[in-house]
C-alpha cells in the first residue's frame, strides 16, 4: 500500500488533534496553542514558523519531491522560484487553516462531517491493510481455498461477446437481410470497441424498422464462455472465428446457427489455466489474507461499540424524517394539493 503524501499526513494530524479538543474536557473556543499541543510534525531543521508551529526542511522537502510525481527532480520544478513558491503556499495554506479553526469552522456539521470522512477513509485503510499484512493462511485453508475455487486455477480458455441476435421467426430470408444490414450498420458506425453503441444500434434499427424482422431482435453480452458452451449458443466453429480476431472490441463475421443470426463483437478472451497446489500456493495465501480484512472490520466495530459505549435511542430515529422548519409540513400538504397529477374523486357507480 503506497504511502500518503507528507501534506496530507500532517492535515490528517491536524484533523485528529482538532477532534480530539474538541471532544475532550475544555470547552472554549479552539486556538492556535490548542492545535499545535495535538499536532504531530516531522522533527528536523527548521525551515518555516506559523503561529506555535515549526515545518522542517526534512518534511516540506520530501512533500516537495513526492508533488513532483514522474518529473522528480525536473530541472524545471527545481528552480529558486519554485521552491520559494512551494514554502509560500504551505505556510500561507496552513496560517488560513489555524484561523478559520481559530474563527469555529468546526462549528459547522457540513465541515465536521467532511473532516470525519476523511479520517474514517484513512483509518480502515491503515487497519485493513494492517490486518491483511499480518495474516498468514495455513496449509489447510490454501488446500480448502484451492479445491473449492477450481475455475480460479484450472479452466479452459474461453471468450466473452456483445451479440444481436436476429432470430429466423416465420421468415429466414428476411431475418438474413435485416442481419446484413445491422452488420453493414456496425461495421459503419462502431469506433473503440464501443459496447453501449453496438447495443444502441440494434434499438435504433428495431424502432426505424418495426416490421422489418418476424423475430425479435435481442442485444446481449456473454459471460465468459469455453468452447463447448460458445458454441451451443453462437454455432459450430464459430468459438475459433472469433478468438481468431486479433483483438478485443473487434467486429466477427455474421455467426448462424440453427435459429438465428449473430452480429458479434469480441469482448474479453481468458486464456487457459492449469495450475497445481503447489503453484498456487502463495496466490491463495494473498487471497486469503485479503478476505480476512471482513472478519477483521467486523470485530473491529465491536469493539468500537463498547469502547465508546454507542447507544442509540431508537424511539427517534423515525423524527430524522419530521423537517422541523416552520409551516413545511403545510407547504408540503398544499404542494400535494396542487400537484397536476392528482386523481380526481371517483365517481360513483350508477345503479
Amino acid at each position: 500500500m503506497k504511502k500518503i503524501a507528507t501534506s496530507r499526513l500532517m492535515f490528517l494530524g491536524v484533523i485528529i488533534g482538532l477532534i480530539l479538543v474538541n471532544n475532550g474536557c475544555t470547552r472554549k473556543k479552539p486556538g492556535t496553542q490548542e492545535i499545535t499541543m495535538k499536532m504531530k510534525f516531522e522533527p528536523g531543521e527548521p525551515l518555516a514558523h506559523v503561529g506555535g508551529i515549526t515545518l522542517s526542511l526534512e518534511e516540506l522537502r520530501k512533500n516537495f519531491l513526492d508533488t513532483q510525481g514522474a518529473f522528480r527532480n525536473a530541472p524545471h520544478l527545481n528552480t529558486e522560484k519554485k521552491r520559494n513558491e512551494y514554502v509560500e503556499t504551505q505556510v500561507t495554506q496552513l496560517a488560513i487553516f489555524l484561523e478559520a479553526v481559530k474563527n469555529g469552522v468546526l462549528n459547522d456539521p457540513k465541515i465536521r462531517r467532511d473532516i470525519q470522512k476523511i479520517v474514517v477513509q484513512h483509518a480502515m485503510r491503515e487497519k485493513l491493510s494492517q490486518a491483511q499484512d499480518a495474516y498468514v493462511a495455513n496449509d489447510e485453508e490454501i488446500k480448502e481455498y484451492y479445491e473449492k475455487n477450481p475455475i480460479h486455477f484450472n479452466r479452459d480458455e474461453a471468450l466473452k461477446v456483445a451479440y444481436i441476435a436476429v432470430p429466423f421467426g416465420t421468415d429466414p430470408k428476411g431475418a438474413e437481410k435485416v442481419a446484413h444490414l445491422l452488420l453493414k450498420d456496425a461495421n459503419t458506425k462502431i469506433k473503440d470497441a464501443n459496447i453501449k453503441e453496438f447495443a444502441r444500434l440494434a434499438l435504433n434499427f428495431a424502432q426505424t424498422n418495426a416490421a422489418a424482422s418476424s423475430g425479435k431482435i435481442e442485444t446481449n453480452e456473454s459471460e465468459y464462455l469455453e468452447k463447448e458452451a460458445f458454441e451451443a449458443k453462437f454455432g459450430k466453429d464459430n468459438f475459433t472465428k472469433i478468438k481468431a480476431l486479433e483483438s478485443v472490441g473487434k467486429l466477427g463475421p455474421m455467426l448462424v446457427t440453427e435459429n438465428s443470426y449473430y452480429i458479434v463483437m469480441k469482448t474479453g478472451q481468458r486464456k487457459e489455466l492449469h495450475e497445481s497446489l503447489e503453484d498456487s500456493k502463495a496466490r491463495i495465501a494473498k487471497r486469503i489474507a485479503f478476505e480476512k480484512r471482513g472478519e477483521v472490520y467486523e470485530k473491529y466495530l465491536s469493539e468500537l461499540r463498547k469502547t465508546y459505549d454507542i447507544k442509540i435511542i431508537k424511539e427517534r430515529v423515525a423524527e430524522l424524517s419530521n423537517d422541523p422548519t416552520p409551516h413545511a409540513n403545510a407547504n408540503m400538504n398544499a404542494q400535494a394539493q396542487n400537484t397536476p397529477n392528482s386523481a380526481p374523486p371517483a365517481a360513483p357507480h350508477a345503479h
